[in-house]
C-alpha cells in the first residue's frame, strides 16, 4: 500500500535508496504474489520499469481504501501474508484494517507522526475540520486534549501510538515493540 516509485530520497544529504517494494522484490526469498498500489500514475509507472519484467507483479494505480477490498480476495486463505502500510500523510483509513484482517496478513505499518502532529495542532488551534484525522486514527481525541497537546506533544504521540496499537490488535492482530 503506497508503494511510490521504488526509490526514496534521504532529505538530508540527498542520497537515494530503494524504497520498501524494491527491497521485497529483491530478496533472495521471494514472495509469490506481489500487488503494489499506489494513487499516482507516475509512481506506479517508474515502479514498473525499476521492477522490469517480474510475472508475480500486479500494479494497481489507485487509491489503496478502494482497492483493497477486491485485493483481499485474491490472498489465499492459506498464504502467509505482508502488508507493509506506509502512507505519508493521513491518506489510509482506519477502516481498512478490517480488510486486512479477514486473512492471515502480517503488517508493518508507519504512523506519520509530523502529519498527525500538524493535523490535530490544526484541529485544535484553528478549529480545521477534523474528518481526515477522524477516519485515520478514530477516537484521537479521547487521548489528546486542548489543554494537554503543546505542553506534552511527545508523551500525547506515544498515547496516540499506543491507542492505534491497540485498535489494530483489537481487530485480532499481535504487535511487537514500536519504534519511536
Amino acid at each position: 500500500l503506497f508503494s511510490g516509485p521504488g526509490r526514496c530520497i534521504i532529505r538530508d544529504g540527498l542520497e537515494e535508496i530503494s524504497g520498501s517494494c524494491m527491497e521485497m522484490i529483491n530478496l533472495k526469498d521471494q514472495f509469490t504474489k506481489y500487488f503494489f498500489i499506489d494513487k499516482n500514475p507516475i509512481c506506479i509507472n517508474d515502479l514498473k520499469r525499476r521492477v522490469g519484467e517480474k510475472t508475480n507483479v500486479e500494479y494497481y494505480n489507485d487509491d489503496c481504501n478502494e482497492i483493497i477490498k477486491n485485493i483481499i480476495e485474491l490472498v489465499s486463505n492459506d498464504s502467509l501474508s505482508l502488508s507493509i502500510i506506509d502512507p505519508d500523510s493521513l491518506q489510509f483509513l482506519f477502516t481498512s484494517y478490517e480488510y486486512l484482517s479477514r486473512k492471515r496478513i502480517d503488517l508493518i505499518v508507519n504512523y506519520p507522526i509530523g502529519p498527525i502532529e500538524r493535523a490535530i495542532s490544526s484541529v485544535l488551534v484553528r478549529k480545521s475540520n477534523s474528518s481526515v484525522l477522524d477516519r485515520f486514527h478514530p477516537g484521537w481525541r479521547g487521548i489528546v486534549s486542548r489543554h494537554n497537546w503543546g505542553n506534552s506533544k511527545k508523551e500525547n504521540i506515544e498515547n496516540l501510538i499506543d491507542d492505534y496499537v491497540h485498535k489494530i490488535e483489537m481487530l485480532g492482530y499481535h504487535s511487537s515493540p514500536l519504534m519511536i
